[in-house]
């Protein structure tokens, strides 16, 4: 244990002096830079890490606002816009479906079976998230995207109703169809072929409601998008000026650390001594 403890204090006593030399070498404020270089890039390795294995957003405060929710969660509304223009669905449309399924629970899962009427068990289907994907049609969404995506996460979720969408409507020909649309996202583009919904009226009058509530959210959407958008404008802004703010300073520190400013340092100190 001693010879242990000794060999580690004669390796962190080494890394001290390297790490010295180095620091003396470069000079303190290069040396800061590049401290500052590594620590935003392990910084943004963290943040991916973590969006990978985060669990799911808390859902809205109120979900009967479409306005107020997109205002608590201004990057929803980003990732929104972005799937409603790549698969030419309506806003209200993907937000209606996502509500209708999951309350805007990312964590949101069907009911458990109950083995004997008493013990749960496994849930009724493999759907889960903000979208109730299944595991199916979730695999083949990743084959779309060609990466992995994650149904506790609201952007891939809003763009795989939207991609789900627009390939029901394309091979079924459901056009601009709302109530048809959600029936073909319910019971599949298969079983909407195989008519199986028409016998389910309970599903029909959802169906029904989720298009009315898609046109209303629609609505208030129209009614807020400015506010929203300048919104996101700003939150952008910001960023972009933290980033060139902290640009600016790495690049401030690392010519002014270099051996030109060095020597002019120690022309002007050499000046100040003599006068």
């Amino acid at each position: 244990m001693a010879a242990w403890r000794r060999r580690l204090r004669r390796a962190t006593r080494s890394l001290a002096r390297r790490a010295t030399r180095w620091f003396r070498a470069l000079g303190w404020r290069r040396a800061l830079a590049v401290v500052l270089v590594a620590a935003a890039a392990v910084g943004l390795a963290a943040r991916w890490a973590w969006r990978q294995a985060a669990p799911p957003e808390r859902p809205p405060r109120t979900s009967e606002d479409i306005c107020s929710v997109l205002r608590e969660k201004p990057h929803w509304y980003a990732a929104t816009r972005a799937a409603a223009a790549e698969s030419q669905v309506a806003e209200g449309i993907l937000l209606a479906i996502i509500e209708t399924e999951s309350r805007f629970e990312g964590g949101a899962r069907p009911p458990r079976r109950r083995l004997l009427g008493v013990v749960p068990w496994r849930h009724v289907s493999t759907a889960s998230g903000y979208a109730q994907a299944l595991d199916g049609a979730w695999g083949e969404f990743e084959a779309h995207l060609g990466r992995p995506a994650r149904r506790t996460r609201f952007d891939d979720s809003v763009r795989f109703v939207g991609w789900y969408l627009e390939r029901a409507r394309r091979r079924l020909g459901l056009g601009d169809d709302v109530a048809g649309l959600y029936l073909a996202y319910h019971e599949g583009i298969a079983g909407y072929r195989s008519g199986r919904w028409r016998g389910k009226q309970s599903l029909r009058r959802l169906a029904t409601r989720v298009a009315a509530r898609s046109g209303y959210m629609q609505e208030r959407l129209e009614q807020c998008r400015r506010e929203l958008t300048l919104r996101l404008v700003a939150r952008r802004a910001a960023r972009l000026l933290a980033v060139v703010a902290w640009a600016l300073l790495v690049l401030g520190l690392w010519r002014s650390g270099g051996p030109g400013a060095r020597r002019r340092r120690g022309r002007r100190r050499r000046r100040r001594r003599r006068s």
